[in-house]
Order: C-alpha cells, then structure tokens, then sequence
C-alpha cells in the first residue's frame, strides 16, 4: 500500500480563515471577483506567488512577513533582488513585521503593521490572505491502528519511503521535507522500485529545484550562499546579469542574474539560484550540474547557444574562476 495524502494550510490564532474577508490559498483561488485591495501574511513561495498575481491582475498588494526577510530559506541576495523587483511592481512589503490589532466588518478588514524600532503603520483592504504554507494533517487519520508512526504532523518514513508498517509506504507531503509536486513523483518511483525489490538512489534535498511562480521568476538547487558557508565550505561565487544577455534585452525583461556557489576546494557546485524571466525552465540544466557534481570549469567550458537565456549560466561559471 502507498500512502500519498497531502497537506493542510498553515493557521494563525486570530488569523483563522473564514473564506469571505480572511482567506486560505485555496479560497484566494476560488474568488470569483477581483479584490481591490489585499493584505497577505506570509512571504513564502505561496504568499510571493499569491502577492505577485493579484497585484499584476489590478489589486493593491501590502504583503507582511515576521522573518527578516522574504523568501527567508533561499539565498539572502536573490531574495533580495526578487523583493526589488516586486516593490518597483508596487507591492508594498513589511518584513520583521508582525500584524497586529485585526479587525474585519462587511467593509473588509483593518490592522496594525509592528516593526521593531518604527512606528505602527495603520492598513485596510477588501481581504487579507493567510499565506504562512502548510503543514501535515496525517496524524489524526487512525493510522496507527495499521502501525504507521506519525511525528510532528507527517508519516515516518526511511530513505524507500517505506513506513514502520513493512508493506505501507508513503510518499509526497505526507511524509514532510519540501512539500512539492516533483518531490512526490521521485518519491513515488523510490517506493516503486522498492515494492518491486529493485535498488534505487534515496533522494538527496539538495539536488531538488525550488521554484517561485512570479515574474521574474526564481528558481534554485542546492544550498545558498549562506548555507555553504554555514557547513563550513570554502566557496566560489559566480554570477552574471541577464541585463547583458542579447536573447533577456530581446525578450524585454533585464531583471535578475544566475549566481552559481561552487567548492573552493573541489570546484563543485554546491548550489545555483536563478532571478529573471525563464528561471524556472533554466533550473534544469543546473539541476543536472548538481545531480552530477559538475565542475565551474565544466560549466564554463560547455558551448552554449547564442543567443539564449541559458548563456548566462556559463557566463555565471566563468565568473567564479576569475574571483
């Protein structure tokens, strides 16, 4: 047996959505008129994605989100171009902020956005969008009655997705880690291969693309800059603009670059964040770099079309072997 059930929207006491003024993700799917106004907790993939396309689709945007920054578990740099680029789109972005004082009538809801050592700025909108992700919803379901060990929300599972029951396996949101779509499909193919006594490679979480559905889109593999440094690698940074690619200047869209973190030591990479228009179909050559353990000098040395995107990738590369 494979369990694959997903996963529940995130709540804040106070903030309990009630599908009219206060909105889950998938309420903010389902409206069937456009808000003029929204206000959205959470700076997240969801809550940047949501942000993104009400404010393109006409709706004033005012995101708020209680960590330092957006996007908190990406690379700080690329996290911060992507904020300048949606702020230049007029969103209006609060971080190291908490909402506060919240109120809602027939007329939509109104608040009070803290951040420490500033004063209180007063917000009204039409609605307000709880957008903080989502957590498990598995540990209520009875399984434990069949023996499968839940923790925190999610099934315990080993590296076949194989659960403490000998014949259940589960795969995809319920089993925790990076609640996404793709992760699922690889999961789903490891406990195959393993029902059917075949060996497959457990999946490693740095080798599994992030993708942020906006415009300019991000996309990355591996670790951040941050995260390197963290686990006590010596690193290489490279990066290159898509505002000097031909093929970004064709498209019209300039914003956002590729940097590239590599070993100092080996030369491998480490992790790839991509910024810009196309970033997330770009990934999956990096993706691949990561999966093998490609070197800067192998990337740089790759012939790539001209004129493209993907140019800037090899141009990225480059630029690690000169700092």
């Amino acid at each position: 047996m494979i369990i694959a059930t997903g996963s529940i929207p995130r709540e804040i006491p106070g903030l309990v959505p009630d599908g009219n003024r206060i909105l889950g993700s998938r309420d903010a799917l389902a409206l069937k008129t456009l808000p003029s106004s929204m206000i959205v907790v959470g700076g997240g993939a969801i809550g940047i994605e949501m942000a993104w396309f009400y404010a393109k689709a006409g709706t004033t945007v005012t995101l708020v989100e209680l960590m330092p920054r957006i996007l908190p578990l990406e690379d700080a740099e690329i996290a911060l171009a992507l904020r300048r680029s949606l702020e230049k789109a007029g969103i209006g972005i609060y971080t190291g902020a908490k909402l506060e004082q919240l109120s809602s009538d027939e007329n939509g809801v109104s608040g009070s956005i803290s951040v420490e050592g500033e004063e209180p700025v007063a917000v009204q909108a039409d609605v307000l969008l709880v957008a903080v992700g989502v957590t498990g919803n598995t540990c209520e379901l009875g399984l434990s009655s069949a023996g499968v060990e839940c923790s925190g929300g999610y099934i315990v599972t080993d590296s076949e997705c194989r659960t403490s029951s000998e014949h259940v396996y589960a795969i995809g949101d319920v089993r925790g880690g990076m609640l996404l779509a793709h992760k699922a499909s690889a999961e789903a193919a490891i406990a195959v291969a393993s029902i059917t006594g075949k060996k497959i490679e457990p999946l490693d979480d740095t080798k599994i693309p992030r993708c942020v559905y906006a415009e300019p889109s991000l996309a990355s593999v591996g670790l951040s800059e941050e995260q390197a440094r963290e686990r006590g690698f010596s690193v290489r940074v490279g990066r290159a603009m898509f505002a000097s690619s031909g093929k970004a200047n064709a498209y019209g869209n300039l914003e956002g670059m590729v940097k590239l973190i590599f070993s100092a030591k080996t030369d491998r990479l480490l992790g790839a964040h991509v910024l810009g228009h196309g970033a997330v179909e770009l990934i999956g050559e990096l993706c691949l770099a990561r999966q093998l353990e490609v070197t800067a000098r192998v990337l740089a040395g790759t012939v790539h079309a001209h004129p493209t995107l993907s140019e800037t990738i090899r141009e990225a590369a480059e630029n690690s072997l000169e700092t």
